[in-house]
């Protein structure tokens, strides 16, 4: 009975810490259309490069689409969150000059990593006791 308890509020703890993810992804998919439609009218997009637009491009859409799939808690949506974390470390450490996001972000993305595996664990761990 202790069991399907701590069970269901390791669940829980998961299910929040998704929904946490699914609303920075989103925010940062947000903040990328912001950017691309010129909110600013200072022509930030016009001026980049065309390598910088297409990672812009990209990051607003594998970002909003791994926020919805984190937000309904699919499996799908943590495989496209995945991706698009390790684009932007990747992007970051390879072609520095097309990263979009603040360096802080690389930490983000491998303490939220780190916490995935570690609840992933903590649920695969008490299921199967």
């Amino acid at each position: 009975m202790m069991t399907t308890l701590h069970v269901e509020s390791l669940e829980r703890y998961f299910i929040w810490f998704l929904r946490l993810l699914a609303v920075v992804y989103l925010l940062l998919g947000l903040l990328q259309w912001l950017l691309i439609l010129d909110v600013s009218h200072q022509g930030v997009f016009k001026n980049m490069t065309l390598p910088q637009q297409a990672a812009s491009g990209f990051f607003a859409g594998i970002d909003l689409v791994a926020a919805v799939g984190l937000w309904l808690a699919s499996s799908w949506g943590s495989v496209v969150w995945l991706i698009a974390a390790l684009s932007d470390i990747v992007l970051h450490g390879y072609f520095p000059e097309l990263a979009m996001t603040p360096r802080f972000m690389l930490i983000f993305h491998v303490g939220s990593m780190l916490m995935y595996v570690f609840l992933v664990m903590q649920l695969a761990k008490h299921r199967s006791a």
